[in-house]
Protein backbone atom coordinates (compact mmCIF):
# COMPACT_ATOMS: atom_id res chain seq x y z
CA UNK A 1 0.00 0.00 0.00
CA UNK A 2 0.98 3.44 -0.82
CA UNK A 3 1.27 5.54 2.19
CA UNK A 4 0.25 9.05 0.62
CA UNK A 5 -3.41 10.07 -0.89
CA UNK A 6 -4.39 9.33 -4.81
CA UNK A 7 -7.25 11.12 -6.25
CA UNK A 8 -9.67 8.13 -6.02
CA UNK A 9 -8.87 8.35 -2.01
CA UNK A 10 -9.54 12.28 -1.81
CA UNK A 11 -13.18 12.14 -4.27
CA UNK A 12 -14.13 9.61 -1.69
CA UNK A 13 -13.67 11.22 0.84
CA UNK A 14 -15.13 14.48 -0.68
CA UNK A 15 -18.17 13.23 -1.68
CA UNK A 16 -18.73 11.29 1.46
CA UNK A 17 -18.33 13.99 3.58
CA UNK A 18 -20.45 15.80 0.97
CA UNK A 19 -23.96 13.37 1.25
CA UNK A 20 -23.70 12.83 4.73
CA UNK A 21 -22.73 16.65 5.63
CA UNK A 22 -25.66 18.32 3.34
CA UNK A 23 -28.68 16.53 4.73
CA UNK A 24 -27.88 17.54 8.17
CA UNK A 25 -27.11 21.02 7.56
CA UNK A 26 -30.94 21.22 6.81
CA UNK A 27 -32.03 20.54 9.88
CA UNK A 28 -33.14 23.41 12.03
CA UNK A 29 -32.61 20.66 14.97
CA UNK A 30 -29.28 20.22 13.90
CA UNK A 31 -28.37 24.31 13.52
CA UNK A 32 -29.81 25.09 17.11
CA UNK A 33 -28.63 22.07 18.54
CA UNK A 34 -24.84 23.08 17.16
CA UNK A 35 -25.73 26.98 18.94
CA UNK A 36 -26.90 25.56 22.14
CA UNK A 37 -24.44 22.66 22.56
CA UNK A 38 -21.91 22.51 25.64
CA UNK A 39 -18.38 22.56 24.79
CA UNK A 40 -17.69 19.34 26.93
CA UNK A 41 -20.23 17.73 24.39
CA UNK A 42 -18.60 18.77 21.34
CA UNK A 43 -15.24 17.86 22.55
CA UNK A 44 -17.06 14.66 22.85
CA UNK A 45 -18.42 14.02 19.09
CA UNK A 46 -14.98 15.30 18.11
CA UNK A 47 -13.32 12.61 19.89
CA UNK A 48 -15.63 10.35 18.79
CA UNK A 49 -15.78 10.89 14.89
CA UNK A 50 -12.19 10.61 15.09
CA UNK A 51 -12.01 7.50 16.58
CA UNK A 52 -14.44 6.12 13.76
CA UNK A 53 -11.62 7.61 11.43
CA UNK A 54 -9.09 6.42 12.83
CA UNK A 55 -10.81 2.64 13.52
CA UNK A 56 -11.98 2.50 9.69
CA UNK A 57 -8.28 3.53 8.56
CA UNK A 58 -6.63 1.40 10.65
CA UNK A 59 -9.03 -1.67 9.94
CA UNK A 60 -9.84 -1.19 6.23
CA UNK A 61 -7.04 0.82 4.97
CA UNK A 62 -4.10 -0.37 6.67
CA UNK A 63 -5.23 -3.80 7.25
CA UNK A 64 -4.05 -3.22 10.68
CA UNK A 65 -0.36 -3.48 9.85
CA UNK A 66 0.35 0.28 10.91
CA UNK A 67 3.87 -1.17 12.81
CA UNK A 68 6.65 -0.08 10.08
CA UNK A 69 4.12 2.63 8.90
CA UNK A 70 3.18 4.75 11.54
CA UNK A 71 3.80 8.25 10.43
CA UNK A 72 1.52 7.23 7.03
CA UNK A 73 -1.35 5.79 9.22
CA UNK A 74 -1.53 9.01 11.88
CA UNK A 75 -0.80 11.48 8.11
CA UNK A 76 -3.85 9.29 6.48
CA UNK A 77 -6.29 10.01 9.62
CA UNK A 78 -5.30 13.50 9.88
CA UNK A 79 -6.50 14.46 6.45
CA UNK A 80 -8.86 12.20 6.08
CA UNK A 81 -11.01 14.36 9.34
CA UNK A 82 -9.11 17.44 8.08
CA UNK A 83 -10.98 17.00 4.30
CA UNK A 84 -14.16 16.16 5.84
CA UNK A 85 -13.86 19.12 8.29
CA UNK A 86 -12.97 21.45 4.90
CA UNK A 87 -16.36 20.20 2.99
CA UNK A 88 -18.55 20.67 6.00
CA UNK A 89 -17.47 23.92 6.66
CA UNK A 90 -17.72 24.79 2.66
CA UNK A 91 -21.26 23.70 2.79
CA UNK A 92 -21.96 25.73 6.09
CA UNK A 93 -20.43 28.83 4.44
CA UNK A 94 -22.73 28.13 1.49
CA UNK A 95 -26.19 28.06 3.50
CA UNK A 96 -24.98 30.88 5.54
CA UNK A 97 -24.32 33.30 2.83
CA UNK A 98 -27.56 32.55 1.18
CA UNK A 99 -29.49 32.93 4.04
Amino acid sequence: MKPNFNFEDVSQLLVGAFALGMPVSFSEEAWHLGATLPAINLLMIVLLSVSFVTLYTYEAVFQRNILERKLAFVSRVFWAYALTMVVVALILICLISCH
